[in-house]
């Protein structure tokens, strides 16, 4: 009797003996997984400091319009008050 093959495998009977020899070397295994997690965290540190490159760039751009906001709000009450003065000292001269 031939069991029918099991759907979704693709034509490769994934349930068939194998030789049951691994393609590499322990040691070699070993060696790629410690190259992989490596270049996995490097890409993870690098994705980091590029978060936290561009989180500080954003806060120094928010704290420059912050400042730049306060400075013009500045120069407007300042010239009101040079206005001011200049006025009061228009007056004060064509006082007798």
């Amino acid at each position: 009797m031939h069991a029918a093959p099991v759907k979704f495998l693709f034509d490769h009977d994934f349930a068939a003996p194998g030789e049951g020899k691994p393609s590499i070397k322990l040691a070699e295994h070993a060696a790629k997984l410690k190259e992989a997690e490596a270049a996995g965290y490097q890409c993870g540190f690098a994705d980091g400091q590029a978060e936290t490159k561009a989180e500080a760039e954003r806060r120094a751009s928010a704290a420059l319009e912050h400042i730049a906001a306060t400075l013009e709000k500045l120069d407007r009450s300042l010239s009101g008050v040079e206005a001011k003065v200049e006025t009061e000292a228009v007056s004060q001269s064509q006082s007798p």
